[in-house]
Formats: structure tokens, C-alpha cells, sequence
């Protein structure tokens, strides 16, 4: 019974192919159809699109958006924690990290055809004629901008 096994599976596929061929038998188009038929490995258009998010993952997302404090927010809340062990604070400062500030890389500047680039230094900033409602207005400022660099 064994020896037949194979025999089978050849009249099976004979017969499958027999069913989707054109009555007329040419060898070009029953490569052709095998070839669309059979086809595996990657496929121009297949699979996720980049940057699309799967409904699983979606759904967790606005359930935990909805449950109030994201994993990142929790992270930072330790991290400024005052009251926490500095080592933990410090190993929360390291998870979070990659996902508020993004990681350096080393470039090398050269000015046109691989000369040096030329440095233009920017001058002091000279408040002393400013009067106390441009002051303040110059510290809100800047306040603002220290806030944002800390808050991540």
C-alpha cells in the first residue's frame, strides 16, 4: 500500500491541475498558472503596510490611555520622586531615556570639498537696557523653555 502512496498524490495533482486547465494542453500556460498558483517567498504589496497598527494592539493602547497613567508616565513619576532611593530613581531615568530624548550619533562636518568649517560664534545678549516688564517677559520666556526640556 505504501508504494502506491506517491502514485496517488500525482493522480491527485494531475487530476487538480486537469480540472483548472484550458481544454487545450500547451506546456506555457500550465507554467504560467502553476507559477501564479504556487508562488511563495515575498510578494510585491503583501503583508502589514509600515507604521500600521494590528486591532490588538490598538485596543490595548486606548485601554490603557483610558486606565490613566501610561507605563512612561509611571517611569517619571519615579524619577522625580524625591522621596524614592536614588538607585531606583536612577533605573527608572534609564528606562525611560530612550523614549524622551533620542540617542546620539557621531557626525563629521567638513565645509565645501572636505575643507573646514568655517565657525560664526553668536554675541552675548546685553539686557541691561531692558526695562522690568521686558524682564519679565524675557524670564516667562525662558521659563518656559527650562519646563519644556525637563518635562521630557
Amino acid at each position: 500500500m505504501r508504494a502506491y502512496a506517491p502514485l496517488r498524490i500525482v493522480r491527485h495533482v494531475r487530476h487538480c491541475v486537469m480540472r483548472q486547465a484550458p481544454m487545450a494542453f500547451d506546456t506555457e500556460s500550465k507554467i504560467q498558472r502553476n507559477s501564479i498558483v504556487m508562488r511563495g517567498g515575498r510578494r510585491e504589496g503583501a503583508g502589514r503596510k509600515p507604521g500600521s497598527v494590528s486591532k490588538l494592539d490598538a485596543e490595548a493602547r486606548r485601554k490603557a490611555m483610558e486606565g490613566g497613567m501610561m507605563p512612561l508616565d509611571y517611569l517619571l513619576g519615579i524619577m522625580r520622586d524625591q522621596d524614592q532611593d536614588a538607585r531606583w530613581r536612577l533605573d527608572a531615568a534609564k528606562a525611560a531615556a530612550p523614549y524622551c530624548h533620542a540617542r546620539l550619533s557621531s557626525t563629521e562636518l567638513s565645509g565645501p570639498n572636505g575643507s573646514a568649517v568655517k565657525v560664526q560664534t553668536t554675541r552675548k545678549l546685553d539686557i541691561s537696557d531692558l526695562d522690568d516688564e521686558e524682564l519679565d517677559i524675557l524670564e516667562r520666556a525662558l521659563q518656559k523653555t527650562i519646563a519644556l526640556q525637563e518635562g521630557c
